[in-house]
């Protein structure tokens, strides 16, 4: 395997394993979301912890994607 093909030809499942993880989040959760907002049907009190949860998911993100560059810069540099 050349280091040297574009990634979409060196990684077609995780491509496609991505892709269809964040398609599902965003019909899942995020359009649900975005909705009840719309129709202001969320209590004053519950709004906080409805913005929190994006948020927590975008943290979790995060680490994971720090984590898969550590990795990555490791198993580039042996």
């Amino acid at each position: 395997m050349s280091l040297l093909k574009p990634l979409d030809e060196r990684f077609p499942i995780e491509r496609e394993v991505g892709s269809t993880a964040r398609l599902a989040h965003t019909i899942a959760y995020s359009v649900p979301s975005n909705a009840t907002f719309s129709a202001k049907a969320v209590p004053a009190g519950q709004v906080t912890g409805k913005l929190n949860t994006p948020l927590m998911i975008q943290n979790l993100r995060i680490a994971l994607e720090v984590a898969a560059s550590a990795l990555g810069m490791c198993a580039v540099s042996r």
